[in-house]
């Protein structure tokens, strides 16, 4: 079952008209991702974006798209060979890294780093929670 659906009640669904039939289905209803507006800060530049706090990923990814809006007069980015896959084995395309960005959430600050990729959604995994 995917994590952003919970199983909530089940409803008899008609599934041949002819005969009468029926059959019970489990009804899923779509549950809130949590996410965080977070602080970034490198090299003099900082802003504030939206994350998708994930539990399950490993690593923290940041999107090439905010990271040459906000980061496009530096060079801060690191080649890597580092492979990452989603929960569905599909590979994510990793461009690099960007090293010792400071992130603060409320009052509360930490430094880490991020890998870049082509995703569209900003990624605060396990690395960044602990």
């Amino acid at each position: 079952m995917c994590r952003s659906h919970i199983k909530r009640e089940t409803n008899t669904v008609l599934i041949d008209a002819i005969n009468n039939k029926t059959e019970n289905c489990l009804k899923f209803e779509k549950i809130p991702r949590p996410q965080a507006m977070l602080k970034l800060q490198k090299g003099g530049t900082s802003f504030e974006h939206l994350f998708l706090v994930d539990t399950g990923a490993e690593v923290s990814i940041l999107p090439m798209d905010i990271y040459t809006k906000y980061f496009n007069t530096e060079e801060l980015i690191f080649p890597t060979h580092l492979k990452c896959t989603n929960f569905d084995q599909t590979e994510i395309n990793i461009l690099g890294y960007v090293q010792n960005v400071e992130v603060c959430f409320k009052d509360r600050t930490a430094v880490l780093d991020f890998l870049g990729s082509k995703t569209k959604t900003a990624i605060l995994g396990i690395d960044g929670i602990v």
